[in-house]
């Protein structure tokens, strides 16, 4: 009890430029067009933040109060409803400056045996389970200079983080009352059956109106459809309905005040 009322009073001594904060809502048309009083919660949260967070600059990068304030707001702006102890339970940010590299395994089943291929991927964004989010300054800055696609590392990888609160990320994250986990899995199964099977039937350069990396796992359906969800309700809203009625009860941001 005393960490959190220090940590409230510390986010309330909290000085940082509420400008850059701003600057940054103009630049997204769906947060701008939530009211002042979501901002002020917004200022809120993002305090509570920067004072609960340890960020650190990787490769040479020097963080500065843009990347911390840029990075914080796009952080909680999803758990406006649902509130800081969503993200709890993990205290690093790492930060590079573009890309960064992961290394990666795979196991291939041979007979009785099994061979593990190693290889190494180029990523914008990752979350660890309980461990830091690590995350690319190129991409955040690319993500905000096209908000029409409905893309955000940020938020992709803060929506993995809510769904690992379960203990494992499936796509399924810890629901608030009366949300129903039955109710939740029926919809996002078959929402995320039915789009798997559209990105796989797809001609080859044809366009998907949600990103087709949605269709590697129900952990990345809820992650990209959560980006849509907060930048461009409007597309989610029109291609799959029931996942965004669902997700408007998970974070109940009411985002189509900026689409109508």
């Amino acid at each position: 009890m005393w960490s959190n009322w220090w940590r409230r009073r510390r986010a309330q001594q909290l000085v940082w430029d509420r400008s850059l904060q701003h600057s940054l809502i103009a630049q997204l048309p769906t947060l701008a067009a939530l009211p002042p009083s979501d901002h002020q919660r917004l200022a809120e949260l993002t305090a509570e933040f920067l004072v609960d967070k340890r960020f650190f600059g990787a490769d040479g990068l020097t963080l500065e109060p843009r990347h911390l304030i840029t990075i914080a707001t796009l952080a909680c702006w999803p758990i406006l409803r649902l509130g800081y102890d969503a993200l709890r339970g993990w205290r690093e940010l790492i930060v590079y400056p573009g890309d960064f590299s992961s290394q990666r395994e795979v196991a291939e089943p041979i007979g009785d045996l099994e061979l593990v291929h190693e290889y190494t991927e180029a990523l914008s964004g990752e979350s660890w389970d309980r461990g830091p989010l690590v995350l690319g300054w190129e991409a955040i800055c690319e993500d905000l200079q096209h908000p029409e696609d409905g893309v955000s590392v940020v938020i992709h990888e803060i929506a993995h983080k809510l769904d690992a609160r379960t203990g494992q990320t499936d796509g399924l994250p810890l629901l608030p009352r009366p949300m129903s986990v039955s109710d939740w899995s029926q919809t996002m199964s078959s929402a995320f059956a039915g789009f798997r099977a559209t990105v796989e039937r797809a001609d080859p350069g044809e366009q998907a109106m949600l990103d087709p990396y949605a269709a590697e796992s129900p952990a990345e359906f809820f992650a990209v459809c959560s980006e849509a969800y907060c930048l461009r309700p409007d597309l989610l809203r029109g291609s799959l309905p029931s996942v965004y009625a669902l997700l408007d009860q998970y974070y109940g941001l009411v985002p189509e005040r900026a689409t109508t």
